[in-house]
């Protein structure tokens, strides 16, 4: 059984029984709530009425979130190159309506994360899309729950032509960003978790 921890929706491994605790929730950097810690499934939330819905947010970039939200509630984005899409950050729970409309709009490459607050039920994704890899960085190889099809990178990777991971710290160790080169009519596109934000300088 694959568990999902209520609380920041990261899957486990497959196992019998849930762990005693997420270890990631454990950590300073998350919370673990006053009632405790507390598993689900992705069955359980499909039973609950859980839905994906996916939205076009610019031309060839679509954001996937899940209603109710599930753990932390973070929108996934979806990437389409020439090649095939990326999916980053990707959501607590998936559905089958949802990877319909994610195949209607190419092959699936990867799946990828920003840092591990991040990870929801990464691999359930990449294995229904055809077990693509699942790209994460090195520095973070201590906080995977479940390693099933992940591969590691160091300092960047080329997912494709104009996308790029690039690890630039912060949060965590391993923090990644995408590079999305040829987005934006060809402006760009940073899609960066929550490694960057703008900020207003005092004064102005």
């Amino acid at each position: 059984m694959i568990w999902i921890c209520e609380t920041c929706a990261v899957e486990t491994a497959d196992l019998v029984q849930p762990p005693e605790t997420c270890a990631i929730c454990e950590d300073e950097r998350q919370w673990v709530p006053a009632s405790g810690q507390a598993w689900t499934t992705v069955d359980a939330l499909r039973d609950k009425g859980t839905r994906i819905f996916v939205s076009e947010v610019e031309p060839q970039l679509w954001g996937v979130r899940a209603e109710p939200e599930v753990g932390i509630g973070q929108q996934m984005m979806v990437v389409r190159t020439p090649e095939g899409v990326l999916l980053f950050d990707c959501v607590g729970y998936v559905d089958d309506a949802a990877l319909d409309a994610i195949r209607g709009l190419g092959p699936a490459l990867a799946v990828a994360a920003s840092h591990p607050h991040m990870y929801g039920v990464q691999t359930q994704w990449a294995e229904a899309l055809g077990g693509v890899p699942v790209l994460l960085a090195e520095r973070d190889k201590d906080w995977v729950r479940r390693d099933a099809l992940v591969e590691y990178y160091d300092e960047r990777h080329d997912v494709a032509a104009g996308l790029t991971l690039h690890r630039v710290g912060g949060h965590f160790p391993g923090q990644a960003v995408v590079e999305w080169a040829t987005g934006n009519d060809g402006k760009g596109v940073l899609l960066a978790g929550d490694a960057i934000f703008p900020t207003r300088t005092a004064g102005r």
